[in-house]
């Protein structure tokens, strides 16, 4: 007969919903041993290698569920998920402190970007088109980014990346009233302040962000997903 569980955690904490039993891994002094049920049976039971455990348990489907738009790649790793979504280029509106002793808002005409997040941390680029794997990135011609590419968070309250909350730590940033600090190096025509040709920009009605005036960046799409771009270290 198919057997149940009302699952409790480890803080003895209940399950939302009644679970059927898949597998039970008891850990022993010297050893491991995998029982795997069938319908609440036991149907196997056997040592494994600690090393060997994850791929004993690669028949249990994984889903993502519905992927935000826009979405260019997603992995979860250490109970974490990393997320990177296109953002075409488009017109915004962007708060500044600072400017002629106030705060004035500018709608700037942004190139096509890449925003990626993971965790707390988060990262944006710039891109000429939406990136195939090992397409260059360009530096976000936007202050309050790390030639890196990381965010400045400053104190925005940005919330722990997820396929729900991508979009919403999008809006936290852009929303945000961005200031001077890390201005430098993001445009070739202005290369100490890239707020000096958001201003000509919008002095002009462009349209367009002139894609051009980017300024390469040290990573690649694939740098950014899976290589050198480590967010363990941000």
């Amino acid at each position: 007969m198919s057997e149940e569980y009302a699952y409790v955690n480890a803080l003895g904490m209940p399950a939302t919903k009644v679970q059927e039993l898949l597998a039970r891994v008891d850990l022993l002094s010297e050893t491991v041993i995998l029982t795997q049920y069938r319908e609440g049976v036991p149907v196997s039971s056997y040592e494994i290698a600690p090393d060997s455990l994850a791929a004993a348990f690669s028949g249990i489907p994984i889903t993502t569920g519905l992927l935000p738009r826009e979405t260019l790649c997603y992995r979860r790793s250490d109970l974490r998920e990393q997320i990177c979504v296109f953002l075409p280029a488009g017109k915004r509106t962007m708060t500044v402190q600072g400017i002629d002793q106030g705060t004035a808002t500018l709608r700037v005409p942004l190139p096509p970007l890449v925003f990626a997040g993971c965790g707390l941390q988060y990262a944006v680029f710039a891109v000429k088109r939406r990136p195939e794997p090992g397409d260059r990135l360009y530096c976000a011609p936007l202050p309050n980014v790390y030639s890196n590419g990381a965010v400045c968070r400053g104190n925005a309250e940005f919330p722990i990346c997820t396929t729900r909350t991508i979009y919403q730590a999008i809006d936290v940033f852009f929303e945000s009233t961005f200031n001077f600090h890390l201005v430098n190096r993001k445009s070739h025509s202005d290369p100490d302040d890239v707020i000096a040709l958001w201003r000509k920009l919008v002095e002009r009605r462009a349209r367009k962000w002139p894609v051009k005036d980017l300024v390469i960046s040290q990573y690649t799409m694939t740098d950014l997903v899976e290589g050198e771009w480590s967010w363990n270290s941000r």
